[in-house]
């Protein structure tokens, strides 16, 4: 089996260290780091006082609360799409990556709205319950990450089950019916999958800073932001956050462990008509489900905000008014995950075509990032560069996309891994031996076998570095802003109809940039390589 050659991965390895490892490292070395060498002084702070054990029960809490919701909303939805006969599976297995496109903070925005006093959900229901309707912050919060994040446990759900062969499910209708198969045999063998998009959500909402600092919640990453942007003592941020880390970085090694090499996502290569179980005369009452999980995650936010925006006219001031913001996001957003794909790709052949001893501590430190809250790696990214050496770097733009592509590329990564994992070693021996170049052998026969995995690194890295907000907040240059850097602002001064717009704004670049990916995939792969 090839390998990558010295001479590239070197410096890909090298460069990925700085970008995306050399952060985590100074986290790490940061509360031990005291005046030039190591010191014990902090030490006593890192051991859990009461605010910390209070600011860790909060957000294991808050982050639990909604995991265990959104496998109620997740997993029933990728069955039925998956394993059913259920009508309209095909445009409902499209329709549930729709919410993927609304950043959680933009969901917390919404509901803040609608469940607090004069929103039409709370008035509704004060209605039917003939008293004043009040939900707490915390569980607003946990709706708005559950609406956010449910996808991704149905997404590794499918997954999961396009890699199960359907004749042990087949067989148990057979002898124990549908309900015994569902539960003993389906289940069981996408277990690793669908544990796997649990601790992604809950990783995901643990480490989210827009959905607790809109509600008011005291979590981890609002206490880091107050200790380094309001009282400007960042060793007391990190150190603060330590137990944190070490939690994310047992999740991690446990999720690294649990998946053993599989792919946490298939592309192109399921069983997408498998249908095992039949619904009978509750095809149509079943749809009902998914119809009221979209309702919530994606008609009433987009409903909602259209009514708030108001008319026209305001959609159209503001988007006079914050053009530069719009091309200021979409030039980082299109910068960082054109990064992000390129890094992907190196990356994930060197993990591919590495010994079995080194691929497992690769898989662990490039999944390690996507665990370390935004707030705090825009702390370290601050820390590292704000140096007179590197004072050109710091006060520049590509600080912003240095953030994106350390934050987010471990999901581009396992995007690019997956189609990797599909194409046969062979044919880059053959295309070797022809020309004798790897450059060359890759361009013609890797790139082209994993243009899927591509295009889909790169609409990860595109989306989740346009709606950012953890990261840009720190590190973008003075003078200017980004699409939910304006929002953010206009939420706090109140100006409702304006968050909308803007809000309508940056979904309509995202489901822009969408459709033409999907054309773009449906144009240059054939039909028998599509799922």
């Amino acid at each position: 089996m090839l390998q990558c050659p010295r001479w590239l991965s070197y410096p890909v390895l090298t460069a990925f260290s700085l970008i995306v490892l050399a952060p985590i490292l100074f986290l790490v070395i940061s509360p031990f780091w005291h005046e030039g060498h190591i010191s014990w002084l902090y030490l006593q702070e890192l051991i859990l006082s009461s605010r910390q054990l209070n600011l860790l029960k909060t957000s294991i809490l808050l982050a639990g609360t909604a995991t265990c919701l959104t496998l109620l909303l997740g997993l029933p939805y990728a069955l039925l799409i998956e394993r059913t006969d259920l009508p309209g599976r095909s445009l409902l297995g499209l329709a549930y990556l729709i919410p993927l496109l609304i950043p959680p903070y933009m969901q917390a925005i919404v509901w803040d709205y609608l469940l607090s006093k004069g929103g039409w959900i709370a008035e509704l229901l004060t209605f039917f319950i003939g008293r004043p309707f009040v939900v707490s912050p915390f569980w607003a919060a946990v709706l708005s990450l559950s609406l956010a994040y449910y996808p991704f446990v149905t997404l590794l759900t499918i997954s999961g089950l396009r890699g199960i062969d359907s004749s042990y499910e087949e067989a148990g209708i057979l002898h124990r019916g549908m309900w015994s198969s569902l539960s003993r045999i389906t289940i069981p063998l996408a277990a690793p999958h669908i544990i796997s998009g649990a601790v992604f959500v809950f990783i995901f909402s643990i480490i989210d800073f827009g959905v607790p600092d809109i509600f008011r919640l005291r979590v981890y990453p609002v206490e880091i932001f107050i200790q380094f942007s309001g009282l400007y003592d960042e060793k007391a941020a990190v150190v603060l956050a330590f137990p944190l880390l070490l939690l994310m970085a047992g999740l991690v090694l446990i999720q690294v462990w649990y998946m053993k090499g599989r792919s946490y996502v298939g592309l192109g290569n399921g069983r997408r008509g498998s249908r095992c179980f039949s619904l009978g005369r509750a095809r149509f009452p079943a749809v009902a489900f998914p119809f009221f999980v979209l309702c919530l995650s994606v008609f009433i936010p987009v409903l909602s905000l259209v009514r708030t925006t108001g008319t026209w006219t305001v959609l159209r001031d503001v988007l006079v008014s914050s053009w530069s913001e719009i091309a200021y996001s979409f030039a980082m957003a299109f910068a960082g995950a054109l990064i992000m794909t390129v890094f992907a790709f190196f990356i994930a052949y060197i993990m591919e075509r590495s010994p079995p001893r080194y691929r497992s501590v690769l898989e662990y430190m490039t999944q390690l990032p996507f665990a370390i809250p935004a707030i705090l790696l825009g702390v370290a990214l601050i820390k590292l560069w704000n140096h007179p050496v590197t004072a050109w770097l710091y006060g520049s733009s590509f600080m912003v996309i240095m953030g994106y592509v350390a934050h987010f590329v471990p999901f581009s990564i396992r995007a690019t891994l997956s189609s990797l994992k599909q194409i046969n070693p062979h044919l880059e021996e053959i295309g070797h031996l022809v020309s004798h170049n790897w450059l060359r052998t890759a361009g013609r026969i890797l790139v082209p076998l994993t243009r899927t995995g591509l295009l889909t690194a790169f609409f990860i890295g595109f989306i989740l570095s346009l709606g950012d907000l953890g990261i840009t907040l720190l590190i973008i240059p003075p003078g200017m802003s980004t699409i939910p850097i304006k929002i953010y602002n206009f939420m706090h001064y109140g100006a409702e109809a304006k968050v909308a717009a803007l809000s309508l704004t940056l979904l309509g670049i995202q489901l822009v940039l969408v459709t033409g990916l999907l054309t773009l995939y449906h144009k240059t792969t054939p039909s028998y390589e599509r799922p």
